[in-house]
């Protein structure tokens, strides 16, 4: 049941597991957006944002990030949406359901990717990687970030 809801969380079990991922997970988000660098203007992408609690902390690291989050979660992208409604309405973030192999934007619409505890759950990470390759800029970054799944609980 716990591996179901890592890898796409449901229901009320769902939330409280990414709500209880949100803490083990604190230290390892901080050093990959460390390691991600968002600078002045960049628009950034994230897949699996999980509950969506550390988009603020995204968009805050500069002035006019822009966001784009996509997770294969409905109850997270309902989750995501209602946490960070009013930036949402001011068109610095959006939240979209989908998978990563399928982004739906345009090549090089991004300056900045992240994914953290997700490449494991992807069945093609190739095919992933291929599709973050094609929405990132030429110049762009890209930065995974993994944790053993049994040290997550």
């Amino acid at each position: 049941v716990l591996a179901k809801h890592l890898g796409n969380p449901e229901g009320a079990i769902g939330k409280a597991v990414t709500a209880s991922l949100n803490k083990a997970n604190a230290g390892s988000y901080s050093a990959a957006l460390s390691k991600l660098g968002v600078n002045a203007h960049d628009r950034v992408i994230e897949i699996g944002f999980g509950n969506g609690r550390e988009i603020p902390r995204i968009i805050t690291q500069a002035l006019d990030v822009t966001y784009f989050g996509l997770d294969v979660s409905e109850t997270m992208v309902a989750e995501a949406s209602e946490f960070n409604a009013e930036a949402v309405r001011a068109s610095r973030v959006t939240i979209a359901h989908g998978v990563s192999t399928a982004i739906p934007v345009d090549a090089g619409a991004f300056d900045k990717a992240l994914a953290m505890n997700t490449i494991y759950f992807w069945s093609n990470p190739v095919a992933d990687l291929r599709e973050l390759r094609r929405v990132l800029k030429q110049d762009g970054r890209l930065v995974l970030g993994s944790l053993s799944p049994s040290s997550a609980i």
